[in-house]
This record gives structure tokens, C-alpha cells and sequence, in this order.
């Protein structure tokens, strides 16, 4: 039988199949721990967050669980997640030849010249309990590759998440 979504994409003349199904939340159901990623903090300004939030949920659905984004504090407040993680981007740095290569690059319309120089990035992620106060796990990683500082943020949270996963499961 069709959920009501999918009723009300058929009324709209959409097929059930076109509708996107998202995760209400209940983690009973999938029998997968349900992760919220929150906001970054710190130098979140020199990143883009978005990419690598969304980077971090595919990591973490392919790690066995089901992550989302906490769009609201109420959702925290709710306990509407198991855990919520949180990242704080300590630093993330670009090279000065990854600089002047972004420079020329803006010039020249190539973009992969900002790729020339290297880039270090240190994160410290936190696991919440689902009240979003209580720490249960922390890591700090740091990441030095040849690249963008987003590239950079990426491994080092992934680094991080890595040796978290385990105080999750």
C-alpha cells in the first residue's frame, strides 16, 4: 500500500517512484543507530560545510548507520537522534603556492591551479549523546595533503570519524 507521500505525489501526477524518501527518525525501524550531523564550529567560515557535511553522511550511512542533518537545535532538544556529531574546524590552511596558483588560476579561468599547493586542515569531532550535551567519544585529527583546505578538513574528519565509529556501534 502507498504512504500518504506517495498518494500525494501520484495526486500531484508523480509516480511513487519519482518521490524521495527521507529518514523520519526512527531508528527502531532500521535497526541502525540514527546520527545527526550539527553545524560546524570554529573556522567554519574557510570551508565549504555543506559539501563536507554532506560528505561526512554518506561516510557514516556506508559505516552502517543512518545519519541526516540537524537543520534545528529543537531536533537535538527533541532527541530526535541516538548521537549527534559535532565537528570544530581548528584550522584549515592553504599553502602560499596553492594561493597564488588559486590566484592565477581566477585569472586564467583554471581552477585546479589552487590544487598545486598543499593544504592542512585540523578538526576535533565530537559524538553527543542523543541530549546533545553529554561527550561520548572526541577525536582530534589533523591532515596535511596536497590540495584544497576543504580537501584537507574532509580527510582529517574522516581520519576522526575512523576511530570514533567503534564507541558508536
Amino acid at each position: 500500500m502507498p504512504s500518504m507521500s506517495e498518494m500525494m505525489a501520484m495526486a500531484d501526477g508523480d509516480s511513487p517512484k519519482n518521490t524521495v524518501k527521507t529518514n523520519s527518525g526512527n531508528s527502531k525501524s532500521t535497526g541502525k543507530k540514527y546520527v545527526g550531523l550539527d553545524f560546524f564550529s570554529g573556522n567554519a567560515s574557510k570551508v565549504n560545510q555543506d559539501a563536507i557535511r554532506q560528505t561526512m553522511m554518506e561516510s557514516l550511512n556506508a559505516k552502517g548507520f543512518a545519519a541526516s542533518f540537524v537543520t534545528s537545535p529543537n531536533e537535538i532538544t527533541n532527541g530526535r537522534f541516538d548521537y549527534v556529531v559535532g565537528v570544530e574546524i581548528v584550522s584549515a590552511k592553504q599553502s602560499k603556492a596553492g594561493k597564488v596558483g588559486g590566484l592565477f588560476g581566477k585569472v586564467t579561468g583554471n581552477t585546479d591551479a589552487a590544487k598545486i599547493g598543499d593544504s592542512e586542515a585540523e578538526v576535533i569531532v565530537t559524538v553527543y549523546q542523543k541530549d546533545g550535551k553529554t561527550i561520548v567519544a572526541q577525536q582530534t585529527a589533523k591532515q596535511k595533503i596536497a590540495g584544497l583546505p576543504d580537501d584537507a578538513t574532509k580527510a582529517a574528519i574522516e581520519n576522526a570519524l575512523n576511530q570514533l565509529v567503534g564507541k558508536i556501534k
